[in-house]
């Protein structure tokens, strides 16, 4: 259940365990020849669980790195917590659990010291963190598979994006490789994951469970993104060091750049809206998201205003804020 394999359960001849790509997609299991057909059938159910628990953990260490960005940062940190809440609330005898690694422990203890406890029970007890680590491994092999897919869609739209993003880090002074790769890096994070999140809870809005379950994984997951929009809407700020928000900032663009009467051009260029990478909840109102924090530029640059000494205080702080909707309106107009 920790997804290593033992004497009677072993890795299947396909999964090869030191490749991150197959960690990732979750342990391949095979039961030795020869086992009891209802005990293969309770034991088949039982190492499910390892499959999706080795799968979320290899995310959680793959996602949380720097280059993924803060929502992933903050979606592998709710599910870590989730993992170890769920895990409280089971019990075995008088014991609770502080996670899923000391829940396993319990389930060995009562093994070995209790006649009683059969693999129909081990199901039983399991079944509440199966159920979550199946939601968990659903939404995670969701998001490494939109990893994959990105790779290849819609090149010709980013290769304006591309060029800017090379010379934005020959800036910065790394090397030509190290930007060209930086430029073809096209993950799946900020508003993608938030609007995956979005989807999949709409689609199981009638699975009370799962419902709550994604709930908490946006209403956490959401909480630097809305950091980012409260800035960029009241300050005219960009706080973005892994290119995760909707509207991006192309530093390049200089007014001595530009002809005469600059204006225009000027804001159009600095900032724009990535498309395709706007959080569902943002969708409808993105075009004022970037004017609002564009105007305060213009006072800043034009008008000689610091509107950055203005401080924002009691604004929401989660796309799941009960003041957002009509607020949020209020603050882009």
């Amino acid at each position: 259940m920790q997804g290593f394999e033992g004497q009677y359960i072993r890795y299947h001849d396909s999964y090869n365990h030191t490749s991150e790509t197959d960690r990732l997609a979750g342990a391949k299991f095979k039961i030795a020849p020869g086992l009891d057909p209802s005990l293969r059938d309770l034991t088949q159910n039982i190492i499910k669980i390892a499959t999706w628990y080795g799968s979320v953990t290899e995310f959680i260490n793959v996602q949380s790195k720097p280059d993924f960005g803060v929502v992933n940062h903050a979606l592998c940190a709710a599910i870590r917590k989730l993992l170890r809440v769920t895990s409280r609330h089971t019990t075995i005898g008088n014991a609770n659990h502080k996670d899923y690694l000391t829940l396993i422990a319990q389930f060995e203890h009562q093994f070995l010291t209790n006649p009683d406890f059969t693999l129909q029970t081990l199901q039983i007890h399991s079944r509440p963190i199966s159920q979550v680590l199946f939601q968990l491994h659903s939404l995670t092999y969701e998001i490494l598979r939109r990893n994959s897919s990105l790779d290849d869609d819609d090149d010709d739209m980013d290769d304006l994006d591309d060029v800017e993003n090379i010379l934005e880090s020959l800036r910065e002074g790394k090397g030509i490789g190290a930007a060209v790769a930086g430029s073809r890096s096209r993950q799946c994070k900020g508003g993608i994951v938030l609007g995956i999140l979005a989807h999949r809870l709409s689609t199981l809005a009638g699975d009370v469970s799962a419902r709550a379950l994604l709930e908490n994984l946006l209403h956490e997951s959401s909480k630097p993104y809305m950091h980012m929009l409260n800035l960029w809407l009241h300050h005219g700020e960009i706080n973005d060091p892994h290119g995760e928000f909707l509207i991006k900032e192309q530093k390049s663009i200089r007014k001595e750049k530009l002809d005469e009467d600059y204006t225009d051009e000027y804001w159009d260029k600095r900032y724009t809206i990535r498309e395709g990478e706007v959080p569902p909840q943002l969708d409808a109102l993105k075009d004022k998201v970037l004017l609002a924090g564009k105007y305060l530029n213009v006072v800043r640059e034009c008008g000689g205003i610091d509107v950055a000494k203005d401080k924002t205080m009691d604004v929401p702080l989660t796309f799941d804020d009960p003041r957002y909707t009509t607020p949020a309106r209020e603050m882009c107009d």
